[in-house]
């Protein structure tokens, strides 16, 4: 647990390092590819690591193996391996909108809304990140993430079957399980073409049936670790009653949703 939430912060040190690097770029102060951007953000990230280690006095034991940060989606991840178990451990970083701006805003709106559509090419990048450390010969055995990211560590373990899943205050795979295209189909009908629309929404109930068996189907162990006293938390999770409770949720039916 220790090593899913340490890595479940250094994910979002290297977001940041492969973002202030990228931004610097676009704005043509810096010249660097995306490869020499990726090693500066892990040799950025490694000395966060070094200089926790030597603040406590302790060796975490661990390396980054692979890292990965999307432009298309904000998808930003990172893979460690565990020096004494020879375990592979893959963190994604949650919402962070000082290094994406709207795109995981636009994301955690998915999540509220159902978008299942929008999520599955964020799903599709979470899971496309496990494979290429999996063809490495990775063993990997966790995936974490805070806010945000459990949608995404939820994605990929379910996908991929990994055996643990651990977050913190964590977001849903969806807060209403409603449609997004059907459920506003009168509004989208106004902007989109009839065919267009009807086809989103055929494939919107087909990715929404892929998700409930991929979730009926999880053989593994997932926990997500949140406030009772956040109120995003009390707005998007109605604990169930196979859930651990530790005494701190108020129950209001005005803020449920």
């Amino acid at each position: 647990m220790d090593v899913s939430a340490d890595i479940s912060y250094y994910v979002y040190k290297f977001e940041n390092a492969y973002t202030d690097e990228l931004k610097k770029v676009e704005n043509g102060k810096s010249h660097l590819s995306d490869s020499q951007i990726k090693e500066q953000a892990i040799e950025a990230t490694k000395a966060v690591i070094s200089e926790e280690e030597k603040e406590l006095s302790i060796n975490k034991n661990i390396e980054i193996t692979h890292a990965m940060y999307d432009q298309d989606t904000g998808v930003a991840a990172i893979a460690i391996k565990d020096k004494v178990t020879e375990e592979t451990y893959i963190a994604f970083a949650g919402t962070n909108a000082g290094a994406d701006g709207w795109s995981d805003i636009l994301s955690d709106a998915s999540i509220g809304f159902n978008n299942s559509l929008h999520l599955k090419k964020r799903g599709d990048v979470a899971v496309g990140f496990y494979d290429q450390v999996e063809r490495s010969g990775a063993n990997i055995t966790l995936g974490t993430g805070h806010s945000y990211a459990d949608f995404l560590a939820s994605r990929m373990a379910m996908e991929r079957q990994v055996p643990y899943m651990l977050a913190y205050q964590g977001a849903p795979q969806s807060v209403n399980g409603q449609s997004f295209y059907q459920d506003n189909y009168g509004k989208f009908k106004l902007i989109m073409d009839k065919e267009d629309l009807d086809f989103h929404v055929q494939q919107e109930k087909k990715e929404a049936t892929r998700v409930r068996k991929l979730l009926e189907g999880y053989k593994g162990y997932a926990m997500t670790f949140s406030s009772t006293r956040d109120a995003l938390t009390n707005i998007t999770w109605e604990q169930s009653s196979q859930e651990i409770s530790f005494g701190g949720k108020v129950h209001n039916s005005l803020l449920m949703v």
